[in-house]
């Protein structure tokens, strides 16, 4: 039997959410941490990209804080979550405060009461 594509499940008002966890990096300039969006075959060395099918977040932490970053909205292959940017109005930086742990998690909780 082939394994999950997710680390956890979290049930979250009786629905459950497929996690994979992954690993960030602070860039050199501190303005961003980025994390892999795609899983590596370490023998035959083919990637393969995560999807709704397989997973609903990417969970990831720096620094003493936690992200849960959903799926459809991460990057193929890498996802950066930026702390800081000249460009910010620009509406397709990914910001780190967007995609805190309790937010998005208070966010879950919300949608599924008003439900």
């Amino acid at each position: 039997m082939p394994d999950s594509k997710y680390d956890f499940i979290v049930d979250i008002n009786h629905k459950l959410y497929r996690i994979q966890c992954k690993s960030s990096t602070l860039s050199e300039d501190k303005t961003f941490i980025s994390l892999k969006t795609k899983s590596t075959n370490i023998r035959t060395m083919k990637n393969s990209y995560y999807t709704r099918d397989d997973i609903d977040y990417f969970y990831t932490c720096h620094d003493g804080k936690s992200y849960l970053i959903p799926v459809e909205v991460a990057g193929r292959g890498e996802t950066r979550l930026k702390f800081f940017s000249e460009q910010y109005k620009n509406p397709n930086i990914r910001w780190a405060r967007d995609y805190e742990f309790g937010k998005i998690l208070g966010q879950l909780k919300t949608e599924e009461v008003s439900c």
